[in-house]
C-alpha cells in the first residue's frame, strides 16, 4: 500500500483546522483548486481518495498537523465522524477510542456501562478493560451505577470524556 507524507498532502490538499475541511490546492482532472475533497463513506467517515489510494480525512488531518499518522487511532471527541475540526480530534489508543462511543439503541438503563440485573432488582455498573468486563457493584439506581461507572472510565481512561447519559 502506497503512503502518504506530510509533504506531498501540503502539495496537494489545504486543511482548515477551524472548519475540519480539506480543498485542493491545484487544478487535477475534474477537480478545480479550491474546490472541497472528500465525501461521507458508508460508515460516516469522510472519505478523501488521493494518487487512487483512500484515506480517513481524520487520519489526513494528524498527518497535515503534526506530520505522522497517529500510532493507533484517531478519536472525535463529539463522536460526529465527519466533523474534522482539528479541535475535535485526538490520538487515542484503541481501548480509550472505545470508550468513546454512543449508546446502544437498545440500552435500557440511560446510561453507559449500566444493567438491571433482574435476580437482584439493582442496577449493576462495569467497564471494559482489556476486552475483560470488570463489574463495579450493584446500586439502587441507574443514575448511582452511572455516575460509578462513568468515574470508573475516567479514571482508567485518560482520554475518556465524561458523558453520563450518553448524548
Amino acid at each position: 500500500m502506497k503512503t502518504m507524507t506530510q509533504k506531498a498532502l501540503k502539495e496537494a490538499l489545504h486543511y482548515n483546522p477551524e472548519t475540519g475541511i480539506f480543498t485542493f490546492l491545484k487544478s487535477m482532472g475534474s477537480s478545480r483548486k479550491g474546490k472541497q475533497v472528500g465525501h461521507n463513506n458508508p460508515k460516516r467517515y469522510v472519505s478523501i481518495t488521493l494518487n487512487g489510494v483512500t484515506f480517513y480525512a481524520h487520519r489526513l488531518a494528524f498527518l497535515y498537523m503534526t506530520g505522522a499518522f497517529p500510532k493507533e487511532a484517531t478519536d472525535h471527541i463529539n463522536r460526529n465522524r465527519s466533523d474534522n475540526r482539528w479541535c475535535n480530534l485526538r490520538a487515542v489508543s484503541i481501548a480509550e477510542n472505545n470508550q468513546n462511543y454512543s449508546l446502544r439503541k437498545d440500552n435500557t438503563s440511560g446510561y453507559r456501562g449500566v444493567s438491571f440485573h433482574k435476580n437482584k432488582k439493582k442496577w449493576l455498573a462495569y467497564i471494559v478493560i482489556n476486552k475483560k468486563r470488570n463489574d463495579l457493584g450493584y446500586f439502587d439506581t441507574a443514575a448511582e451505577a452511572g455516575a460509578v461507572a462513568d468515574a470508573a472510565r475516567s479514571k482508567h481512561f485518560v482520554a475518556y470524556v465524561s458523558t453520563t447519559t450518553g448524548a
